[in-house]
């Protein structure tokens, strides 16, 4: 599982992330509400940790950004302010929790695992892009009325670059969600893969974009 933590606080931000990933989750630091609102539209995470007092964009607008674009990715506000109208309101702009610091690594814990256990979705196997329909059940992509083959890895591919609806996931990021772990030592695996399902598909796609990859 991926967690995003859009924290400010290089103190708050360790400790949450040397946690989450003492307990097997992979992790991402973003210190701007900017780079967090990017990172979390990229479609690469399972749950966003969201402070609300950052630079760039507030906690506030980062929410309203990840609702409008990603209506069910889990957030979890983390926030000094502890008044129950603080709470009532982000709760009603769209967070799924709201915890108050300081608070202790084992309840935050047990609060990202009962939202991830929450939004478990049941796993679409048809998903459409444009001219592309894919088969995740029967691993086939049906373009423009062409068969093609996939293997386990080419759904994993398309199932993340459907679900960031238009916006590049880098490479990295791809490897971690496709993969779970680095594959090998070699950054180039995930080129490879794209590469040759892109051929496969027919050109207009999957385009590259920077280090990264979208559905064109």
């Amino acid at each position: 599982m991926n967690i995003l933590i859009v924290e400010d606080e290089d103190r708050i931000a360790s400790f949450i992330r040397r946690g989450l990933e003492g307990e097997g989750f992979t992790t991402r630091v973003e210190a701007d509400g900017r780079a967090g609102l990017d990172a979390a539209l990229t479609g690469a995470f399972d749950l966003v940790v969201l402070d609300l007092a950052l630079p760039e964009l507030s906690g506030e607008e980062v929410l309203a950004g990840i609702r409008e674009r990603e209506p069910a990715l889990p957030v979890i506000v983390l926030s000094a302010k502890d008044a129950i109208s603080d709470r009532v309101s982000n709760l009603q702009a769209g967070a799924d929790d709201y915890l108050v610091k300081p608070f202790s690594f084992a309840e935050l814990l047990a609060r990202i695992q009962a939202r991830l256990r929450s939004a478990e979705p049941v796993r679409r196997t048809t998903l459409r892009a444009g001219a592309m329909e894919v088969d995740a059940e029967a691993a086939v992509a049906l373009v423009e009325g062409r068969e093609v083959e996939l293997s386990r890895h080419d759904v994993g591919i398309l199932e993340a670059l459907i679900a960031a609806r238009g916006h590049a996931i880098p490479a990295g990021a791809l490897q971690r969600r496709v993969w779970g772990a680095e594959p090998s030592g070699d950054p180039s695996v995930v080129d490879a893969y794209v590469d040759a399902l892109s051929r496969r598909l027919g050109d207009g796609v999957i385009e590259a974009v920077g280090d990264g990859y979208r559905i064109a």
